[in-house]
């Protein structure tokens, strides 16, 4: 009888601690507005995300993609679900063009005649076919062009093309890599 007390009070303080790790866990993830990337688009780990409203070239930002009919078209479950207006979790991607930048996408994409690095267009993601934003885009005011310099298969405005700058959660900031 003893014994199974025993067992039984361990038992309970293990609970008791997984429960007390777990909540301090969720308040300092919070409180510091981080987030997990699990994708390739840019290195794997943890980043914040600083909640500023200034965006511009080369800011890594946490977005919800557009809820536009390229992105339904070409997201074939890439992306898991979440909390954006398209059902899915925000995405990790890099402001390559704002307002007013002309963008050309081809078999490359090209910003102000510049050849974008990692920036081959695909028409197929292995048996499933692509439908890039092909043609010459004039990024409107309050969108933005987003991309992957870090790799070429990255799920981003090559497919969905322009995203409102509205959609942007914040800037990232890496500080853990795995």
């Amino acid at each position: 009888m003893k014994n199974t007390t025993l067992k039984n009070t361990k038992f309970m303080l293990y609970i008791a601690f997984f429960i007390i790790a777990s909540t301090l866990f969720a308040i300092i993830w919070k409180s510091y507005n981080l987030t997990l990337n699990l994708t390739h688009s840019f290195p794997i780990g943890i980043y914040q995300i600083d909640q500023v409203h200034q965006w511009q070239k080369g800011d890594l930002v946490v977005v919800c993609p557009p809820n536009n009919d390229k992105f339904s078209k070409n997201n074939h479950h890439y992306i898991v679900s979440g909390r954006c207006s398209t059902g899915t979790a925000p995405l990790l991607k890099k402001i390559a063009a704002t307002a007013g930048d002309l963008v050309a996408v081809s078999d490359f994409v090209y910003i102000n005649n510049i050849k974008q690095k990692n920036s081959r267009v695909y028409k197929y993601n292995g048996f499933t076919k692509m439908y890039p934003c092909a043609g010459r885009h004039l990024v409107t005011k309050g969108f933005v062009w987003l991309m992957s310099d870090y790799n070429e298969r990255s799920f981003d405005s090559r497919y969905f093309c322009e995203v409102p700058a509205a959609n942007i959660i914040g800037r990232a900031k890496l500080l853990i890599e795995f």
